[in-house]
């Protein structure tokens, strides 16, 4: 993985996925299955600037991606 760790690419690699096999809702559900798997990594540590990073990814993902 990158520095971003995932937080961006992997949405966009999903909607490119989505788009060339024509399945939305799988897609949009295995991106929230890999988004509460890397979740659960990431809750035990998070504190400090790491934390504030980590709740607005979340809420760009529910908010503006509707995940």
């Amino acid at each position: 993985m990158g520095t971003c760790q995932g937080e961006l690419c992997a949405c966009r690699a999903s909607a490119l996925l989505a788009r060339a096999h024509g399945c939305v809702e799988r897609e949009r559900q295995d991106m929230k299955a890999y988004l509460t798997e890397r979740w659960k990594g990431n809750f035990p540590i998070g504190w400090g600037d790491t934390l504030r990073e980590a709740e607005y990814t979340q809420w760009v993902y529910k908010h503006v991606l509707g995940l």
